[in-house]
This record gives structure tokens, sequence and C-alpha cells, in this order.
């Protein structure tokens, strides 16, 4: 049997407010090996998909709108998680 390729995700925020760590650690965490987190550049590639998502900014935020804000980051980790690697979504 011949093994499919590994699907890649890339997280890149303007500014470094832990939104693309903390969507990296939850794929990471929810997709084990099925799904390669890339490094820090951005690499384009005829045919890829790409997405951008709107997620708030958490600076200055108190501990509640983080969580918040967390948990929609771990939702669209999920959501690609079930597009791109199905048999490790749980």
């Amino acid at each position: 049997m011949v093994s499919s390729p590994l699907a890649s995700v890339l997280f890149v925020r303007v500014h470094n407010a832990g939104r693309s760590q903390t969507a990296a650690g939850f794929l990471t965490h929810l997709a084990g090996e099925l799904i390669e987190v890339c490094g820090d550049v951005r690499p384009v590639f005829p045919g890829r998909k790409y997405l951008d998502r709107d997620l708030k900014d958490p600076a200055g935020q108190g501990v509640e709108a983080v969580r918040t804000i967390r948990g929609e980051i771990r939702t669209l980790v999920e959501g690609l998680i079930a597009e791109a690697a199905p048999e490790a979504a749980k």
C-alpha cells in the first residue's frame, strides 16, 4: 500500500498575538502526525487552497474573551482536520 502525502498547514498572522501558535498546537495535538504543521515561511504553491479567517486579537482582552477566541480557533482547526485528514477527526 502506498501512503498518501501529508496535508500541510501553515498558520500565519500579521501580529504575533499567539493565535497562530495556538492553532498549530491544536493541530499537532488533535491530528498527530497525519497533518504537517509548516514552519514560519509562507510557501505559495499553485493549485493549493489558501484560507483566511478573521479572528479577534486577544491582546489586552480579559481571560473570558481569550478563552472564547481559543475556542473559535479550536473549532476552525477541527474543521481543517475533518477536511484534510478525516481519519484524525474525533
